[in-house]
This record gives C-alpha cells, structure tokens and sequence, in this order.
C-alpha cells in the first residue's frame, strides 16, 4: 500500500499502539444492493522500527497508523427511497408547496408500500372490510331494485284495476241510460213482410210504444196490438239503438173461400180468416158442406190435398167437396169434370198425376178422373 503523502521516514510509534481504523462510507454514494467491504492487513513490522519510526508526525500531529479497514453495512436503498419520499411528503404538504395530486400518488405508494403482505393482520382486516364494504353495496342495490320491482308492480297493478273499475263504471252507466232514460226511446217503427196487409195500421196499431225505451217495450202488449190483424201468422221484433223499432209479419197463405153471411171468406189451413170480400174472390176453390173447424179432420184432409194442388191445377178448380177425409173430390171449372182425390196421401203425386192426366185428355169425352190411387187412373 502507498504511503501517505507528506510523511517522511522517520521513527514511528511501537508496534503495540498500532491499531485498525474502518472508515465509514457515505451512504448515498453507494451503488444498489453493493455491500463494499475493504480491508488491509498492516505489513509485517520488523522489530527494529515501525511505521511511526519511520514516519513521525509532523508538527506534533498524532502518528498515523498504516493499517486501515473499509467495511460498511448492508443497506436496503428502497427502505432509503421510502423514507425519502415520506420525509418529501412531510415536508411538502406541511409548507402547502406538495400539489394534491402529488400527495394522492404519494399516500397511495406509502399505502402500496404499507399493503405488499395481504396475509398479514393489517391485510387481512383490510380485505375483510372491503368485502363487507362491497356486500353491504351490493345489498342495498338489490334493494333497491326489489323496492323499484314491486313499486312498478303495484302501479301496473293500481292501473289494471283502474281501468276495469271504469269499464265496469261505463257499462253501468250505459245500462242505466238505455234502462230508463228517454234518450233511448222508440221514435220509429218499421213493418216488413207485409203484402195483404196495411203497413200504415200496424204502425198506427203500435203507437202507443212511442217514447218508451227500446228495452222496456212491453212484448206482450205488442203481440195484444197484433192480435186484430187475422192475416199475420206470426211476427218478429227487431230493436235497434237508439229510437228504431222492427216488426218482421209473416201473413197466412189463403187455400180456399167459404161462403158466410155477409159474403165470401178467404181461409188459410188452419181455418183462419185472412180477407173477407163481398164477392167470392177469383183464383180460389170454394168449400162446400165441409166444416170450416181446425179440429175437423174432414176439414184437415180437404185443406191439405188443395194446398198441394199445383197453381196452375188448383186456378181450375171450383169446388171443394168432402163426405169423409177419404172421399176429398173437386169439380173442375169450365169443363165440369170430377176428380175424386180420395184420402189426403201421397197428394203432392196426386196432384203431378192429375195435371198430366188434363194435359192428355185433349177433345175426349170425360166427366170424371179418379186419382185416388196414383198408379191406377180411371176416367169415365
């Protein structure tokens, strides 16, 4: 090893006071994670002088020893940058120089620095807190959503039985106007299917409905108002909102005339009246000595074998004659001919049969036909 500097070779203190001396390094010169160790080993010193013999100290300064040791700890840098920078955070934010943003990234890294063991007590208690933070977050959404659910719901709810309570409201009251206000009121009355019949005296026949509402007409006085027109058979009503009443007749179809006191009477199947007349009506067969009575089966068989008489066959007819209901015969205008119908059976063949039989008969002498049996005609 060199010599310092500025020492001469004079004599030196004993070998005994020589003694080692470690010098210290300064820290912030010292490279990352280098643990710098130094050390020298003094020379073998002869017995007849030492280094401070050799070299005495000038100016009565202490003798030098020559032997000298550079050890130095160990030194963790990052422990040294931490405390730095808490000592710059200190310092900052205590002279107000330290920006907000400096003093966030700083807390955090101290915080960072504080959290690197996660299992240790302080990170446990940390974890654990954020979870019951994050549970307790989470609960009170899904609180929140159930309460916004069943808020929505019951409104739905709230709104559903709003609009059924009106429509139940709006029936009521449409009921109650059409019941009994004369807002509904009969103002019309139309009669269809009327051809024998006067429209003009059934509408006048039903005035008295006018005004009523359209459902409280009496039905059964309007069938009593009815009753006086013989022709109608039967009869439909029609009410339609708000003031329009219809009556649809059907008329009784007239078979035959009877000879009465004042006249002539057309007569339906049921022996009904449907027209009287002064004069006997044309196109009509007139009854003799039978009964006009519904009951009657004389009558019933004489009624049911001319209503199935062919129209242009029953124009030819007369008279209608009866003894029994199996001795029904005709006598034919005109010519004078009798036809012997017989029973009521198989008259709608009886009546095909007879027109073929006028049909065929031309300039021949015949004064009757007997069609009593269909397959077996007999002229005379």
């Amino acid at each position: 090893m060199k010599r310092p500097s500025g020492f001469s070779s004079g004599e030196g203190n004993p070998p005994s006071q020589q003694s080692e001396t470690q010098v210290q390094p300064d820290k912030e010169s010292v490279s990352p994670r280098i643990r710098i160790t130094r050390k020298t080993q003094a020379p073998q010193r002869s017995a007849s002088k030492t280094v401070n013999d050799k070299y005495p100290a000038a100016n009565g300064s202490p003798a030098l020893e020559q032997d000298w040791d550079f050890t130095s700890p160990t030194i963790d840098l990052g422990e040294v940058r931490t405390r730095q920078r808490q000592k710059t955070v200190e310092s900052g934010e205590a002279s107000g120089i330290l920006p907000n943003a400096a003093k966030k990234s700083s807390a955090k890294r101290v915080d960072s620095s504080r959290k690197r063991d996660p299992w240790s007590p302080r990170g446990i208690a940390q974890s654990t807190a954020q979870a019951v933070r994050r549970a307790v977050a989470e609960r009170r959404r899904a609180e929140r959503r159930e309460v916004k659910r069943f808020t929505v719901e019951s409104r739905r709810r709230r709104r559903t039985l709003t609009v059924v309570a009106g429509a139940l409201a709006a029936l009521v009251l449409f009921v109650l106007v059409g019941v009994f206000s004369p807002l509904m009121g009969l103002r019309t009355i139309e009669v269809v299917g009327a051809e024998r019949l006067d429209a003009a005296a059934v509408v006048e026949a039903l005035d008295g409905h006018q005004g009523v509402p359209l459902s409280l007409i009496d039905r059964g006085r309007v069938q009593s108002d009815l009753e006086q027109f013989s022709i109608i058979q039967s009869y439909s009503l029609e009410l339609r909102p708000p003031h329009t009443m219809v009556v649809r007749i059907i008329e009784r179809n007239p078979v035959m005339s009877v000879h009465t006191e004042t006249g002539f009477s057309l007569i339906d199947s049921a022996g009904v009246t449907v027209e009287t007349a002064a004069e006997r009506p044309a196109g009509f067969p007139l009854v003799v000595n039978v009964p006009v009575d519904a009951d009657s089966r004389v009558f019933q068989a004489t009624t049911e074998a001319v209503r199935t008489l062919p129209p242009d066959v029953m124009a030819l007819i007369d008279t209608v004659t009866a003894g029994t209901e199996n001795e029904v015969s005709f006598q034919l205008r005109d010519s004078g001919i009798t036809v012997v119908w017989g029973s009521s059976k198989e008259s709608p063949r009886k009546g095909a049969v007879l027109r073929g039989a006028l049909a065929g008969l031309a300039d021949r002498n015949v004064t009757s036909i007997n069609v009593a049996s269909p397959e077996n005609i007999v002229f005379s």
